[in-house]
């Protein structure tokens, strides 16, 4: 097992993580639930939308030509990408993500400050044990959160069979 330099280093190490590895993850988590839930709300309005003006134009002919097809396709579209949406959900996904890089932002700035005033080894020690912890306690939470998540759409689900 390599050996460290002390709690400075285990604390430079800790930051290092904290910056490269678990802020850039919570950026794209909340960036990619944010683009899924508009996306995928905003096309299934457009489908509806275009369905009711599909149905309000189209003239007996066309109508038993395709329209039947169409006016009967888009609505389930619109209907699966809707239950896609709650399904997965992207909004809460989304709010649970930048919350959590938030709080990692206020965790690295907290471990800056607390890395810039130890006095000595045990001071980092300290401080070191600190922020590991919170940053331990928001990944837990993280998890639990999630795990609500999908146990909440797991309920709604087997509900929606009954």
């Amino acid at each position: 097992m390599q050996g460290f330099d002390g709690h400075a280093a285990l604390m430079k190490q800790l930051i290092e993580k904290l910056e490269e590895e678990e802020r850039p993850w919570y950026e794209q988590a909340s960036r990619t639930a944010f683009y899924w839930w508009h996306a995928v709300s905003t096309l299934a309005v457009l489908i509806s939308v275009t369905a009711a003006i599909t149905a309000e134009l189209i003239d007996g002919k066309e109508f038993d030509a395709y329209g039947k097809v169409i006016l009967t396709v888009l609505p389930i579209i619109s209907t699966a990408l809707s239950a896609f949406s709650s399904h997965f959900r992207f909004h809460d996904k989304e709010a649970l993500r930048e919350a959590g890089r938030i709080e990692i932002e206020a965790i690295i700035a907290d471990a800056k400050s607390k890395a810039a005033s130890a006095l000595d080894d045990a001071g980092l020690e300290k401080a070191y044990i600190a922020v590991r912890n919170r940053a331990y306690q928001l990944e837990m939470k993280q998890h639990t959160f999630d795990v609500a998540l999908r146990s909440k759409s797991r309920a709604e689900s087997s509900n929606d069979e009954s």
